[in-house]
């Protein structure tokens, strides 16, 4: 009997101790608001986009009045990472602020909406 104990014991120390919290996995959403608002680009052919981001994590983007596409966002040192419902599509692109109402997403210009 004593051995049947044991058995049962042994594996439950090794499942007890190595199973992770899932609180510690998950990391905590960066937000850049710098990023916050909408910007906008219009392309030589008359076409007018806009990125919108919002405080809450949430993006849009459209193209002539007509949203494409919306999802979450976030950040991680030089990339903006953006995450479309509804699809196992998501984007990463490196952006940066030449100055506050000037945003360049993978070397496109966008301008802030006053």
């Amino acid at each position: 009997m004593k051995k049947y104990l044991i058995l049962l014991i042994i594996p439950l120390l090794f499942f007890s101790t190595g199973c992770e919290d899932e609180a510690d996995r998950i990391q905590n959403t960066t937000l850049d608001s710098n990023l916050y608002g909408v910007w906008t680009l219009t392309e030589s052919d008359g076409d007018v986009y806009y990125h919108s981001f919002s405080n809450n994590g949430k993006w849009g983007y459209s193209r002539n009045g007509v949203v494409y596409f919306t999802g979450d966002w976030w950040v991680e040192g030089i990339f903006i990472w953006i995450d479309v419902d509804d699809s196992t599509d998501g984007f990463m692109y490196i952006y940066s602020f030449p100055d506050e109402n000037t945003l360049i997403i993978d070397g496109v210009q966008w301008s802030r909406v006053s």
